[in-house]
């Protein structure tokens, strides 16, 4: 398996940052993965199998600079494969969308990282061939939930919010922390009410927080102030 790609079949995925051949945030990761893997009902691998798989595909494949991809694939019997690429994060603001595909925000699988990805993917894919970064998505109720790849954080009327977890949204490990550090709250969107978004963020382990320069064609403010704010983050420094 490539780091950049998703393979077909069943299978939860955890994507992962690697600093100097470190993995950041590991806990959290496999959490979250164990949970889904109890919900499914599927068997999860021992932690020492994880750490023996982990070290092997860091040391096999090391990475050609300081920031690494290690993307971890579980198994319904419990096995655990996975891929370790060097990665570059964003170097500018990012473009925005709205996607057509909404999602179902009821279904007990939109928490889950599960394969396959193909729908996240395409969506992504068809932004960026349209000349955009990334696209939101609205669940069926008309509520802004999540990019392609990403959690959002928005600015409305001075205050930084993001969907709430019944809006369809994958429960983001970096998106979890700001929680409890009171950075943000939830609270939700209609797509009615984006033209009065102040700022966005694009938020995952891998991107880290990437703000978003333009929503189509309606310029947005890239909040210098609350990115410095966002470094303050429990282990945000860690990972970079």
């Amino acid at each position: 398996m490539k780091g950049d790609t998703f393979p077909d079949g069943q299978g939860l995925f955890e994507t992962i940052l690697t600093l100097h051949g470190t993995p950041q945030l590991v806990i959290e990761h496999l959490e979250r993965a164990r949970g889904s893997a109890t919900t499914l009902g599927w068997q999860f691998p021992a932690e020492q199998e994880i750490a023996r798989v982990i070290t092997h595909l860091i040391e096999a494949s090391p990475s050609s600079s300081s920031k690494g991809r290690l993307r971890l694939i579980f198994t319904p019997e419990g096995g655990v494969e996975g891929a370790h690429t060097s990665y570059e994060r964003w170097a500018k603001p990012a473009k925005v969308t709205l996607s057509p595909k909404t999602i179902f925000e009821d279904s007990p699988l939109v928490a889950m990282k599960l394969l396959p990805y193909r729908e996240n993917i395409e969506i992504l894919e068809k932004a960026r061939r349209s000349g955009f970064d990334d696209a939101i998505r609205l669940n069926n109720k008309g509520e802004v939930a999540e990019s392609s790849v990403a959690n959002l954080f928005l600015k409305v009327a001075g205050k930084w919010i993001t969907p709430p977890k019944d809006s369809g949204i994958l429960p983001g490990i970096i998106r979890g922390l700001a929680l409890q550090c009171s950075l943000v709250e939830e609270d939700r969107l209609l797509a009615r009410d984006l033209p009065s978004v102040e700022s966005i963020f694009l938020v995952n382990s891998l991107k880290g927080f990437q703000p978003v320069e333009s929503l189509d064609d309606e310029a947005l403010e890239v909040d210098g102030e609350f990115s410095k704010i966002i470094a303050t983050l429990p282990q945000f420094g860690s990972v970079g």
